[in-house]
């Protein structure tokens, strides 16, 4: 280790009272634990826990590539975090965050953001010049909307916007091409932009609990589709629908005020994939006999 790390790491130490865990490469620290972890002679990972405020000293390791800062009182990113060229990772999540700065940008090498259980309420339009992310997690805050320059991260594969304000999605989001989870749900949604069906690379889509009033035709454009939970909406009409995507295994229409079903879900289909359909007790007549047999008799529904 460097010089001038170890000088920052007295000083992280003077401030949280007591000493770093110390690890190689080939050991993580445990969860509850301060640490450090080196490569190459150098700290490339860096986790701290309780702290008031964010250290400014260390913007000054260079080299660091996993910055962790969790279960703290940190309100405010300092701009001098721009210097941490290299930066992978960077979670700050359950801290007091207000806002996201527009620096964020700056850190172009970064392929995960974490600033979950926070109190954020914009996420800024630099978010797209991380042309590497592929990891944006930010469940539990204030947000209402998501910026169009989303449209940008290319190599989004896993997209965490849980338990916000949002109501609407913007039509950037198609261009996501390699996303794969999307999680919506706990938000105020009432409908999905068209572009949403050129979502090819997703597999699992969570938007229970938001206030969706129709079943979204576009989803049977998504040809990669695993599972889809739709539950604790205001769905009662579906529009004419004659397939769905042939991947698709699990499906949660679970506490909507259904008026009906169509034929794809009552009529036995042995062809399709879709191994579960949870869904409210009292359709259970709208199955027909083959249909009952093999969702209700096989129990591959739930109540």
């Amino acid at each position: 280790m460097r010089k001038e790390e170890k000088n920052i790491l007295k000083i992280l130490e003077k401030q949280i009272g007591k000493k770093f865990k110390r690890y190689t490469e080939d050991k993580q620290g445990d969860y509850d634990e301060n640490f450090v972890i080196e490569k190459n002679n150098s700290i490339y990972n860096l986790r701290l826990l309780n702290l008031k405020e964010f250290p400014d000293c260390i913007t000054e390791l260079s080299n660091l590539k996993r910055l962790s800062i969790l279960y703290s009182n940190i309100n405010i990113i300092p701009s001098s975090l721009k210097k941490l060229k290299h930066l992978e990772y960077l979670n700050l999540r359950q801290n007091k965050l207000i806002e996201i700065p527009n620096i964020i940008g700056d850190l172009v090498e970064l392929e995960v953001l974490n600033v979950e259980n926070n109190n954020i309420a914009i996420i800024p339009e630099q978010i797209g010049d991380l042309k590497s992310l592929k990891g944006l997690l930010f469940r539990s805050n204030n947000i209402k909307s998501i910026p169009q320059s989303i449209r940008n991260l290319k190599n989004l594969e896993s997209l965490f916007a849980s338990r916000n304000n949002i109501t609407s999605l913007p039509d950037s989001i198609g261009y996501l091409g390699k996303l794969e989870s999307l999680f919506l749900d706990h938000n105020e949604i009432s409908q999905l932009p068209d572009s949403f069906g050129n979502l090819k690379n997703v597999k699992i889509i969570n938007l229970s609990y938001n206030q969706l009033n129709n079943f979204p035709n576009l989803i049977k454009k998504l040809s990669s589709l695993e599972e889809l939970n739709l539950s604790r909406n205001n769905i009662s009409f579906f529009p004419e629908l004659n397939h769905l995507p042939k991947t698709l295994r699990s499906i949660d229409l679970s506490e909507n005020p259904l008026q009906s079903l169509p034929n794809i879900f009552t009529k036995y289909q042995p062809e399709s994939n879709l191994k579960k359909i949870y869904i409210d007790e009292e359709f259970n007549h709208l199955f027909d006999e083959e249909a009952r047999k093999y969702w209700i008799d096989n129990k591959n529904y739930r109540l």
